[in-house]
């Protein structure tokens, strides 16, 4: 016969017997009381709630998803946090073993479900209606100053709090108050309260609606701390409260972190877990790790410490972690890991360790693995109410903040990042202490006299394919606009039926049927919802629109280097004879896919290169290897923002939704200001918004004739630069006239001109 081996079970939580109860605290080891959770009988103290005494067994919290087949975590579960816990007590975890069964059956139609828990009868209900001068929600310290206050200054008050105990933060809070300890303040403060004839503090008692600005309904619970039902008693009273003042004093939540496996038992947020430590003497846990990105955090490791809970580790998510926290670490001998944040807690049933990387790496970066059975975790406070007075919000939509692919690259180089619609973008790219305006100019004066590289992946890219593109382009740019060649590209107006101006754009033709659509990114949203609404109109149905914007990565070699660095780097991709002007050519080099177009928005010299995504790291360091020894520079969006002013493209601010495309050729300008270098460090800048005047003397009125669009100080010329809409702009050519900002205080003369400043070496732009 064979041997049956013993075996032994393991409930999932704390091994058995473990301590976790510390010395101190509200609960009272004198009064011990039993219950039974989940067929189990327990025992805990008065003054525990029922998670404080689950955890003080060794037990994990129920709530949050079981789908899967494990507990939830414990961030915001609020009934057993506010359940007072008495003798005989029942209760049970949630039971969802035969949810995904249940669930099947009914889409099949089956018969005979699995049997379901029955939902006990509501209780009764009774309704009380008050009519009092102040309503104070919440009892922690600001609720009871203001209970107070308005108490002596001879209101009536009612003060209702939704915990079996009065004070809030104060029941474990050790910031000191008014110069006494919180245990001490609210003792006095409620001793002066309860002699009060005109005050009332309702406790068990929540505040669940409001109706209008006066109305407050609130919701007690009359028996969820009663070992027997008290029969002459109702089970929950409706409080209908009519106030002349209603004065929200809720405190403030922890807002959590965001990673994988957020919810396993074990991981607590800071108000929880003190409450635990200091009001309940229950340890959350054996191996602590505390999760911050602010000094509140360090408070509550002094705090936990204080109690004989110190930290394992503080994971702190800011770069630059003042002094004064690694002091406190190094004192209590804690491993601080400093802009670090944690990708995912590790742990099956729950919470055994959690995995760390450094916030500026991306997903290669080197895993840091602590073990530890809890985590107390906070990015910070939100009050639970709004200011008295202010009305509700509506949600605020995040915007998308899109990166290109070469991101990790650009900023391994060392690149300054900011914000440009929805993308990430390289500002500039500086030199060791170099100021943003000398690095543009350094980039700048690269590309007119070497060669450049920025990353232009943010460029809009619109696919589209069908036998009726051609007809959907010719609707959508004009019947004049002519469809290029294949494998070559050609400019174009996208505009509305009005002909006001929506984007530039350049069509590149792949294959009979087939096109690309570049644009500027600012532009790619407005051009998108052209071209679909012009599909849906019936104009052309045979065809299909893919925005495939994230698909490509892209750079732009510009500069008089440019060609020579091109056919170092990429042999096959060589030469004018091969690749005119406005032309393109798909290819691919060394496994290295390829689509390159000669063209340069710089004026002069210039190829972009398109790549799918997963490879535009790899084209660029390329690149860079190749043309490093031939003074290829990594430049960013300032300075090709001054090339293309200096070149006399427009942007943004010039097509700016109410000009058509005659307009723009006839009213764009390009200002030079008159007065001498000598004088110029006196000179008032020019700026974009200012408005342009005659200069015939006469005082600046009105809405003028024009005004300024795009402004940059240009290193090849030595001053600024301005492009600009004037009315009858080319006919001015060579006139003066005034640009005026602000209230009329800052005037500066200015001379017209073509809207090209600077004229490299030009090629032939016509396909």
């Amino acid at each position: 016969m064979a041997r049956i081996w013993p075996l032994t079970y393991r409930r999932r939580g704390t091994p058995a017997g473990a301590d976790r109860r510390l010395k101190g605290g509200r609960s009272d080891p004198a009064r011990p009381l039993e219950f039974r959770y989940g067929g189990r009988r327990l025992t805990g103290y008065a003054g525990d709630t029922l998670a404080s005494a689950l955890l003080a067994n060794g037990l994990d919290l129920p709530e949050g998803p079981v789908l899967a087949g494990r507990t939830g975590g414990v961030l915001r579960p609020a009934s057993i946090w506010e359940q007072e816990l008495f003798d005989g007590l029942t209760a049970r975890p949630q039971s969802r073993r035969h949810a995904p069964v249940n669930a099947l059956r009914r889409l099949l139609h089956l018969e005979r479900p699995m049997p379901q828990q029955s939902t006990p009868p509501p209780g009764e209900v009774e309704h009380v209606y008050e009519h009092v001068d102040v309503l104070v929600i919440g009892s922690g310290a600001r609720g009871l100053a203001a209970a107070r206050e308005a108490a002596e200054a001879g209101a009536d008050v009612l003060l209702i709090e939704r915990d079996f105990t009065l004070g809030g933060c104060l029941l474990y809070d050790d910031e000191p108050l008014a110069g006494m300890a919180p245990r001490d303040w609210r003792a006095q403060t409620l001793a002066r309260l309860a002699a009060l004839p005109n005050v009332r503090m309702l406790t068990r008692t929540e505040a669940i609606a409001e109706e209008g600005a006066h109305l407050l309904h609130c919701r007690a619970r009359l028996q969820d701390h009663l070992a027997r039902r008290d029969t002459h008693l109702a089970d929950t009273r409706f409080y209908h409260v009519e106030a002349r003042e209603i004065r929200l004093e809720t405190g403030s939540v922890d807002q959590s972190f965001s990673f994988r496996n957020s919810d396993l038992p074990g991981i607590f947020d800071f108000r929880n877990a003190l409450s635990l430590v200091s009001r309940h003497g229950v340890r959350p846990g054996g191996r602590l790790l505390l999760y911050t990105a602010g000094d509140a955090g360090y408070r509550l490791a002094q705090s936990l410490a204080a109690r004989g809970v110190p930290p394992a580790a503080i994971i702190d998510a800011r770069e630059e972690v003042p002094g004064p926290c690694h002091q406190f670490a190094r004192r209590l001998a804690v491993p601080l890991y400093p802009g670090h944040r944690i990708i995912r807690a590790e742990g099956l049933f729950r919470l055994r360790g959690v995995v760390l990387r450094k916030t500026t790496e991306e997903s290669e970066g080197r895993e840091i693995h602590l073990e530890g059975d809890c985590l107390i975790q906070s990015a910070g406070l939100m009050p639970r109410a709004l200011p008295e007075g202010r009305k509700i919000p509506p949600p605020e939509r995040l915007s998308r903040l899109r990166r290109s692919p070469l991101h990790g690259a650009l900023e391994k180089a060392g690149a300054v990042m900011g914000e440009r619609g929805d993308w990430r973008v390289p500002k500039y790219i500086p030199k060791g202490t170099e100021e943003e305006e000398a690095a543009a100019a350094r980039e700048t004066l690269a590309v007119r006299q070497g060669a450049g590289l920025g990353d232009i992946s943010a460029l809009g890219k619109i696919d589209m394919q069908g036998p009726d593109v051609g007809s959907l382009l010719s609707r959508a740019f004009g019947d004049a606009f002519r469809l290029p060649e294949e494998g070559r590209m050609r400019y174009g107006f996208l505009t509305r039926e009005d002909g006001i101006l929506i984007a530039d754009a350049l069509i590149w033709r792949i294959a009979p049927t087939r096109f690309l659509i570049t644009t500027a990114p600012w532009f790619l949203e407005a051009a998108m919802n052209r071209l679909t609404a012009l599909t849906a109109a019936g104009e052309a149905r045979r065809l299909q629109l893919t925005d495939v914007t994230d698909q490509w990565g892209g750079v732009a070699l510009s500069g008089p280097k440019a060609e020579a660095i091109l056919a170092a780097a990429l042999p096959l991709a060589v030469m004018a004879e091969a690749l005119p002007p406005m032309g393109f050519r798909d290819l691919t080099q060394d496994d290295l896919p390829l689509r390159i177009a000669r063209l340069s928005h710089a004026g002069g010299v210039g190829y972009e290169i398109l790549t799918p995504a997963g490879y535009a790291d790899l084209l660029w360091q390329l690149l860079m290897e190749k043309g490093r020894p031939k003074g290829l520079t990594a430049v960013g969006t300032d300075a090709r923002e001054i090339l293309r002013i200096e070149a006399g493209r427009f942007g943004p601010l010039e097509i700016n939704g109410e000009i058509t495309a005659a307009e723009l050729r006839a009213q764009l300008v390009g200002l030079v200001p008159t007065r001498d270098a000598a004088d110029e460090k006196d000179m008032a800048p020019l700026a974009p918004g200012m408005i342009l005047f005659e200069g015939d003397g006469t005082e600046p009125k009105g809405r003028g004739i024009g005004h300024v669009t795009s402004v940059a100080m240009s290193p090849d010329l030595g001053h600024q630069i301005a492009l600009a809409l004037l009315t009858e702009g080319r006919a001015r050519t060579g006139t003066l006239i005034r640009a005026v900002g602000g209230e009329g205080e800052t005037v500066v003369d200015v001379k017209v001109g073509a809207p090209r400043f600077v004229s490299p070496r030009v090629e032939k732009r016509h396909a």
